[in-house]
């Protein structure tokens, strides 16, 4: 028996990000908050406690804080997959998402963006300074 081989069958690298995002719905309902989890050049993993049917389309709003060169992007994209997630102190939803429209522009920061981090090891973490 062969061992088995473990490989990455995504076409593009991700990154592990803590980024705040701001969706709506194709129906136009009220815009819903979520977190990026991670991203790569053809879509992005997201953590959200609103329940949501795979194969909807979302628009999006990923928000990058001050000094990304990328300050935010708008996008739309398809849930292809979910994931529930139960705990004692929550319940919410893993998605995974596919991009199927994304400004050229914002293609090209995005990539560029992600060639910066794809070296290294440590998850992005954004961190917001509290008001006084």
């Amino acid at each position: 028996m062969r061992p088995k081989k473990n490989f990455e069958r995504r076409r593009f690298p991700r990154i592990s990000v803590d980024l705040p995002l701001e969706y709506q719905s194709q129906d136009r309902s009220k815009p819903h908050g979520a977190l990026v989890l991670n991203l790569s050049e053809a879509g992005l993993q997201l953590f959200s406690l609103q329940d949501l049917p795979v194969g909807a389309v979302l628009n999006i709003t990923v928000l990058f804080p001050k000094g990304f060169r990328l300050a935010n992007f708008k996008v739309s994209a398809e849930i292809v997959w979910k994931n529930v997630l139960y705990d004692v102190d929550f319940n919410g939803y893993r998605y995974g998402l596919r991009f199927i429209k994304l400004l050229k522009e914002d293609q090209w920061e995005l990539q560029r963006l992600l060639h910066s981090y794809s070296g290294l090891e440590n998850r992005v973490e954004v961190k917001f300074m509290e008001t006084p």
